[in-house]
C-alpha cells in the first residue's frame, strides 16, 4: 500500500498498523530545494481538512480541566 502526505513524500507499508518506508521523495536532489515549499499547518495530512486550533484548544483545555491526559 502507497501513501502521500502534505510534506510530498510517497510512504510505503506492506500492512496497516505496520511501520512504512519512503518509497519516494520529491527533494532527492539538493537543488529542488530552491523551489520547495512546506505544506500549510493548517491542513491535516490525512484527511486534507482545514485545522481549527480554537477548537483544538478548547477540546485540550477541557481534557486538562477534567483531569485527562491532553
Amino acid at each position: 500500500m502507497m501513501t502521500g502526505e502534505s510534506w510530498g513524500t510517497v510512504w510505503e507499508n506492506c500492512h496497516r498498523g505496520f511501520d512504512s518506508c519512503i518509497a519516494d521523495c520529491p527533494r532527492q536532489e539538493w537543488d529542488a530545494m530552491r523551489t520547495w515549499q512546506p505544506p500549510c499547518p493548517d491542513v491535516n495530512d490525512l484527511q486534507g481538512t482545514v485545522c481549527n486550533w480554537e477548537q483544538l484548544r478548547q477540546h485540550l483545555a477541557e481534557r486538562r480541566k477534567s483531569g485527562h491526559l491532553a
